[in-house]
């Protein structure tokens, strides 16, 4: 029989007492180790090996009660969607969500309709978009494997043929289209798998493209000028660091229209001006905020346009069809929506629901901004903005996995002074 733990140590300290090793001796002798416990052999549990896909071995813990299994397993089958891209009259929608093992692009035809798959790989196929003026195909990006070397292709919606436009094992960092989507530019490091070239590839030509702007870093295109003769690319130094440079497409000529030097800022995103004479750029380049400016061609004057708006601008997209530009700002916490009035002046969208708005996406022919919106009490969902009609139209419902939003908190906006006196915003639940 075992002894209680009282008594195995009064009886060690009676030992020590006995035995004369007290506060006043030199040194007691060391005890001898204690013989390992005996446990029996019911009781040991082999851990697996790795890499064998053996589940996980749990010892000492008590058993997770059934009830509680299914309370956990409605948050974890929740479903967003997010939007790709809309079609040249905002009429129908890409989307991107996950039904299975993986986020496929799947087909919305109108507002809270269902979700036809488009794709079917193995991997995530993700940054889709419909093929100007031939909607029966749609382009999109994927890799193998979870290698993370992003292939662009094109896939035709009649027959369901794949087409790569990039070659194996180099990596595309981004794409857009040329007006009239005959061509489009992306990124790619397939000369040497370490700088991304601008290349821009005519779709009815055989890949692979070659590049036209050879670089040693990493470049990225960023928006066409309505008759698709120039090409604003921007550089990625740092996160303190970036910059714009303007691609001439029919001599292959690039200036460099952002500032010079390590205190110049960052350039996140850049469009044409309605006349392509000026460009509207975001950048943090005056220090505080991240605002939004237009310059002309050369990057010699920059007018900040966001000087009354203390909070960072976040994205920034424009209408191919009329010029309209729209872009986001992070106010405290929760993004709103702007655009520019004839005069330059911002003009805030009222009527889109407190959220984070992600990925804005214009029609091709129509004042319609598409974009993601994520809220507290609702899952991602995609959402359109009709600028005539200033009406938001929500695409997807996406399934909560039995939550109702009715239960969920809608958090409680408070703010607190820092030491310095700055109001700093916080989300109270």
């Amino acid at each position: 029989m075992k002894k209680p733990a009282a008594d195995i140590a009064l009886c060690v300290l009676f030992a020590l007492v006995s035995s004369g090793c007290g506060a006043n001796q030199t040194r007691c002798p060391k005890p001898k180790p204690a013989p390992a416990p005996e446990v029996e052999a019911a009781q040991t549990k082999q851990a697996p090996e790795a890499g064998t896909g053996a589940p996980l071995v749990l010892e000492g813990t008590p058993e997770i009660p059934q009830e509680l299994k299914n309370r956990l397993n409605r948050y974890l089958s929740t479903r967003s969607a997010s939007l790709a891209d809309l079609t040249a009259d905002g009429g129908g929608a890409l989307i991107e969500t996950r039904f299975a093992e993986t986020s496929q692009v799947h087909l919305v035809d109108h507002p809270s309709g269902a979700r036809r798959q488009l794709t079917f790989q193995d991997e995530p196929a993700r940054s889709a978009s419909f093929v100007p003026k031939r909607s029966s195909k749609i382009v999109f990006l994927s890799d193998e494997g979870g290698n993370e070397q992003y292939r662009l292709f094109e896939l035709d919606l009649e027959d369901a043929d794949i087409r790569a436009l990039s070659p194996k094992d180099s990596r595309v960092v981004g794409y857009i289209w040329a007006p009239g989507g005959k061509k489009l530019a992306y990124a790619n490091n397939a000369r040497n798998g370490k700088d991304f070239d601008i290349y821009v590839s005519d779709l009815g030509s055989q890949p692979p493209a070659k590049p036209i702007m050879k670089v040693e870093g990493y470049f990225y295109p960023l928006d066409f000028s309505s008759k698709g003769d120039l090409l604003i690319v921007g550089e990625y130094i740092s996160v303190s660091q970036s910059k714009l440079h303007l691609l001439d497409l029919k001599t292959g000529n690039a200036v460099q229209i952002s500032p010079e030097g390590e205190d110049a800022g960052s350039y996140l995103e850049a469009v044409f001006g309605r006349d392509d004479k000026s460009i509207l750029a975001i950048s943090d380049r005056d220090g505080e905020f991240v605002d939004l400016y237009r310059t002309d061609l050369e990057g010699r004057t920059w007018t900040k346009l966001t000087e009354d708006i203390k909070w960072d601008v976040e994205a920034l997209a424009a209408s191919p069809s009329t010029g309209t530009l729209a872009f986001t700002v992070n106010e405290n916490g929760y993004s709103r929506l702007y655009t520019l009035n004839k005069n330059d002046r911002p003009r805030s969208i009222e009527n889109v629901p407190p959220g984070i708005i992600r990925g804005l996406r214009f029609a091709k022919e129509k004042d319609i901004l598409g974009f993601s919106l994520s809220r507290p009490t609702a899952s991602t969902d995609a959402f359109a903005y009709d600028f005539g009609k200033k009406k938001l139209t929500r695409w997807t419902d996406s399934e909560m996995g039995g939550l109702k939003s009715d239960d969920l908190i809608e958090p409680k906006l408070v703010t607190y002074k820092s030491f310095d006196g700055l109001e700093i915003p916080s989300f109270y639940f």
